[in-house]
């Protein structure tokens, strides 16, 4: 079985979902729900399969979301540029937007990370998907695919790995990303400023 749409694959994770996990892993590269840089939400006006996700993900006593952030490209070969760096910028800070809408999962965020899971947690038993989808409302040709409990654990093990390395998704975060990738930028009150 492969789940080759975006309904697809949400309508398999909201049947893991009702089955009531104690526990939820997602790993991710990217993230998107709605929610903009500047924090306009979007998804209240419009429909997200991606929030709507999120928002039934809140009855679990304990979700963790690793998020895989990419790293900064210029579009000049061999230049900085500015309006680079503040797209980039953005980026991050729409995903500090995002985990601050959902402030009771716990959030890690990592360069580097690709790997795309989502774990489910039940009374000794495990379920998930894993695949080349994100968490986002992404329309691009994709699939994801159930996996058996021996994969959810290799997947698991592949993942907490990335998740110890990580950092806590904030801003302490997001500045020590920006200097890794060079960047002389600033949040303040949430506000993007280049250095």
């Amino acid at each position: 079985m492969m789940f080759q749409t975006l309904s697809e694959h949400y309508d398999h994770l909201d049947e893991l979902l009702a089955r009531q996990p104690k526990e939820v892993f997602i790993s991710t590269f990217g993230l998107y729900a709605g929610i903009t840089h500047e924090g306009i939400d979007y998804a209240s006006r419009f429909h997200s399969p991606t929030r709507h996700f999120l928002d039934n993900l809140k009855q679990c006593p304990s979700v963790k979301i690793m998020v895989g952030v990419p790293e900064y490209i210029s579009c000049s070969k061999d230049n900085r540029c500015k309006n680079c760096e503040h797209k980039y910028l953005h980026y991050m800070v729409r995903l500090l937007n995002h985990v601050e809408t959902y402030p009771e999962f716990k959030w890690r965020m990592k360069l580097q990370f690709h790997i795309k899971c989502f774990l489910f947690f039940y009374d000794g038993q495990v379920a998930g998907v894993a695949g080349g989808r994100n968490l986002t409302d992404s329309g691009y040709e994709d699939v994801t695919f159930p996996i058996d409990a021996k994969l959810c654990k290799d997947f698991l093990k592949s993942s907490m790995a990335g998740w110890k390395a990580a950092m806590v998704a904030n801003e302490s975060a997001v500045e020590t990303i920006l200097k890794s990738q060079r960047i002389k930028a600033d949040i303040v009150d949430g506000e993007v400023q280049i250095l």
